[in-house]
């Protein structure tokens, strides 16, 4: 099975900037609720 020349890499380029602000968004919700769960002891007390 032969694809044509700069298929998959658009294919893959394509999936990339699909995937990059998914990714950039998921880091900054992580860093976020580890802020908010390190500060959570310190407002229940």
């Amino acid at each position: 099975m032969r694809l044509r020349a700069g298929g998959p890499f658009v294919f893959v380029r394509r999936f990339e900037l699909l995937l990059f602000p998914a990714f950039a968004a998921g880091r900054l919700l992580a860093f976020r609720l580890r802020a908010l769960l390190a500060f959570w002891p310190a407002r229940l007390s």
